[in-house]
């Protein structure tokens, strides 16, 4: 409690935990789960910024909000399971002493889906609006077109 005449701190509460000193291996292994998590999702994003599909900003809006349920870690909890949205990428990291912290991630169902469309050519590409252009022949078909076959034996 801070005093507004003196400027000077009168008392103050110190917070009583009970709980004991947590094991933090599960907490930290639980964590490079949630690093996982956010490199399939950048990853994905990679694939998206590569690719020649059309409208990437929905599959950019997809990879970002669509990161649900959410499972997590907290060192004096547990495991937890939550149906909200991770927004972040699909993840969630505070560490903050022992009583406070928490890892959780959401599961990366944007995606997930827009990981599969791409490996299966599901997505419309800027390619599929171009007329079909000639196919171009190897120099040995073309010399034989023009008449001036391979002579030589």
């Amino acid at each position: 409690m801070f005093d507004d005449n003196s400027h000077k701190i009168a008392s103050f509460y110190v917070q009583n935990v009970k709980e004991p000193v947590p094991n933090m291996l599960y907490y930290w292994l639980f964590g490079l789960l949630v690093a996982g998590v956010l490199a399939f999702n950048i990853y994905v994003i990679v694939l998206v910024k590569r690719s020649k599909i059309k409208k990437k900003w929905l599959k950019y809006l997809a990879i970002i909000f669509l990161n649900l349920p959410t499972l997590g870690y907290k060192a004096v909890g547990g495991f937890y399971f939550a149906a909200s949205i991770q927004v972040m990428l699909g993840i969630s990291f505070y560490y903050s002493g022992y009583a406070n912290c928490l890892a959780a991630f959401g599961i990366p169902l944007g995606s997930l889906v827009v990981f599969y469309k791409l490996k299966k050519r599901l997505y419309k590409t800027s390619d599929d609006d171009l007329p079909n252009e000639t196919q171009v022949l190897d120099p040995a078909q073309e010399d034989s077109e023009n008449g001036q076959g391979n002579t030589s034996l």
